[in-house]
């Protein structure tokens, strides 16, 4: 067993003198004149940087200017437990609703609706409120809870 470790041993050191003469041995057929005669870099004191003198000055972004747009304000829908509708504190037919809707969609295409009811509407009255958001092309509704906090002692 130890001819086995000599040989491994033997065999490892000639590879390692094998690839550390291959690593130091120029690569290059150029001729010892033609790399001394190479412009060489600016000495900076810095790895892989040339003379800050010869660089053009830095230029920082200009800012963009853009008009502001504050957010629409949100169309307020209000349904209470008996199915009336409400908007804009006044009382609405369903009829009614469609056409405001419409009206303010064409004005404000983007305007967000927040959909308030109370607990016990009946889902049909929900739903007819949200056919005639649909038909005036109103998209972007969200549903606000109206339940009092738990812990607020308001139940």
């Amino acid at each position: 067993m130890s001819a086995y470790r000599a040989f491994f041993v033997l065999f490892g050191a000639a590879c390692c003198l094998l690839v550390g003469m291959l690593v130091l041995t120029p690569k290059s057929s150029k001729s010892s004149a033609a790399v001394a005669a190479a412009p060489k870099a600016p000495e900076t004191g810095m790895i892989g940087t040339a003379s800050a003198q010869s660089e053009a000055p830095l230029q920082a972004p200009q800012p963009v200017t853009h008009s502001f747009q504050p957010a629409p304000e949100s169309i307020v829908l209000i349904l209470k437990k008996n199915g009336a509708i409400q908007m804009d504190q006044a009382r609405v037919t369903l009829s009614q609703l469609q056409q405001k809707l419409t009206t303010l969609h064409a004005a404000q295409p983007h305007r967000p609706v927040q959909l308030r009811y109370e607990t016990g509407t009946p889902f049909q009255s929900i739903s007819d409120v949200l056919a005639a958001c649909h038909a005036a092309q109103l998209t972007n509704i969200a549903f606000v809870d109206t339940r009092p906090d738990k812990g607020s002692g308001q139940e």
